[in-house]
C-alpha cells in the first residue's frame, strides 16, 4: 500500500448544502479519502476556526439527522471512497449510541475518531466491529507503544502522531519524524502510521513521506480556502502529487 492523504471537512462549513458541494469538488480532484466532523457543542479538539464553523452550523437549525442523512448522501454518490467520523461526546449523546454505532456501519466508515477518554465507547466499537484511530503522542512515544500493542499485528489499524505541541518538552532522543517512525516500528508495531496536525504545505507532505509514514491527514488548512478557489484546487493538487 502506497503513501495516502486523508482530508478533513466539518459537514456544515457553514451549511450542509456547502460542504456537500466542495466534497464533490474534492472528489473531482482526486480524493479518495475524507475525515468528516459533525458539529459538536463542545469541541475541545478543535482549532478556533473549526470551532467558529461548528457553531455557524448549530446556529442554522440543522439536526444530527440531517447531518447524517448528509453523510449517507456522500456514501452513496461515492460508494468508493474512504469516510472516517470524527464525534465528541456531546454528539453521541444526541444521536444514541446504538443508533450511531449502526449509522457508522451503514456507511462502512473506518478509522474512526472518538474524541473521548471514556473507556466503555472505545469497547462498545470493539464489540460492534467498528474500528477507530489511536494515537502515540509525541512526548511519550514509548508509552504509546505500549497502548497500542494489541494492534500490532494488525497492519490495517491507523496510528496518528503529531508535531511537537509548544507546550511539549523537546524530546531530544527522537525529535525527528525518521527518529520517531523508527522508534515505532523498531517496538514491533506493523500498523499503518499517518502524520496529523500542523500538515499545511506540500513541503510537510513531503517531509512526513521520506520520514517513512504511511500517510497524512490534512486538517482545516484546504476549508481555510473554500472562498479562494484558484489557491485552493492548487495547494490540493500539491498535496494529492504525494499519493501512491
Amino acid at each position: 500500500m502506497g503513501f495516502k492523504i486523508m482530508y478533513y471537512v466539518t459537514i456544515a462549513c457553514p451549511t450542509v448544502e456547502k460542504t456537500l458541494e466542495m466534497i464533490d469538488q474534492y472528489v473531482a480532484h482526486g480524493v479518495d479519502s475524507l475525515q468528516i466532523d459533525m458539529p459538536s457543542s463542545d469541541p475541545f479538539g478543535e482549532t478556533d476556526f473549526v470551532k467558529e464553523m461548528m457553531r455557524n452550523g448549530l446556529k442554522n437549525g440543522y439536526s444530527y439527522d440531517d447531518y447524517m442523512d448528509a453523510i449517507r448522501k456522500v456514501r452513496e454518490k461515492y460508494p468508493a471512497i474512504a469516510i472516517s467520523i470524527v464525534v465528541y461526546p456531546d454528539v453521541i449523546d444526541a444521536i444514541g449510541l446504538e443508533r450511531y454505532m449502526a449509522f457508522l456501519k451503514e456507511i462502512h466508515a473506518k478509522d474512526n475518531i472518538l474524541c473521548t477518554d471514556e473507556e466503555a465507547l472505545f469497547e462498545a466499537f470493539d464489540e460492534n466491529g467498528l474500528t477507530y484511530i489511536s494515537n502515540i503522542p509525541y512526548n511519550d512515544p514509548e508509552y504509546g507503544i505500549e497502548q497500542n500493542r494489541r494492534f500490532k499485528d494488525d497492519p490495517d489499524h491507523m496510528i496518528t502522531m503529531r508535531t511537537k505541541r509548544r507546550t511539549d518538552a523537546v524530546n531530544r532522543r527522537c525529535d525527528s519524524w525518521k527518529d520517531r517512525v523508527k522508534l515505532v516500528k523498531e517496538g514491533g508495531l506493523r500498523c499503518k502510521l499517518y502524520a496529523v496536525a500542523d500538515v499545511q504545505t506540500a513541503e510537510d507532505v513531503a517531509e512526513r513521506k521520506e520520514a517513512g509514514l504511511d500517510g497524512v491527514i490534512i486538517g482545516n488548512v484546504l476549508m481555510r480556502l473554500w472562498d479562494q478557489e484558484e489557491e485552493l484546487w492548487k495547494r490540493l493538487a500539491a498535496f494529492e502529487a504525494y499519493v501512491e
